[in-house]
């Protein structure tokens, strides 16, 4: 296991300095830590990066929810999608649609852009954005690794 330094496995990968540190700390790529906290990077973690394996199929519920006084509308959300999508898994966030920095959002475009194979499930269009819902919509079919699917459910009066 031949170990390099940031600095070094940026130039490999051409990756940022803050995304290796990302991968690192969630453990897509290995690396240790020196007693004087800098990181030295595995080589073969960093290039085996860019083969990933086939993407998997994945069903997504995702349950959007703009306050916390709603509470229990996002329990009925959660508990209608997970009773009509038992296999799915549940994305929840607690925030306004207008707002696109949403961890689950987020965690949606990560995974499309890494190429995974999804089915995304929200309750109605809303739930996943408030406004430009089909520009997100076209973004997603038309990312080139991707092969999404959107299915827009008639659940709206539960949010």
């Amino acid at each position: 296991m031949a170990l390099i330094p940031l600095r070094k496995a940026v130039e490999l990968t051409g990756l940022s300095k803050n995304t290796l540190r990302k991968y690192a700390d969630n453990g897509t790529i290995k690396c240790e830590r020196i007693p004087s906290g800098y990181r030295l990077f595995d080589t073969e973690s960093l290039l085996s990066l860019g083969k990933v394996p086939m993407a998997q199929t994945a069903t997504i519920c995702y349950c959007l929810l703009s306050s916390r006084k709603q509470w229990d509308h996002l329990d009925r959300q959660v508990a209608d999608l997970h009773s009509l999508y038992p296999e799915a898994e549940i994305i929840q966030d607690i925030e306004s649609g207008l707002n696109y920095k949403r961890k689950g959002l987020k965690t949606i475009l990560e995974r499309l852009m890494r190429g995974d194979k999804l089915t995304i499930i929200v309750a109605c269009r809303d739930r996943l954005t408030r406004f430009g819902f089909e520009l997100f919509e076209y973004l997603v079919r038309s990312y080139r690794k991707s092969s999404a699917a959107f299915i827009v459910g008639k659940l709206c009066s539960i949010g």
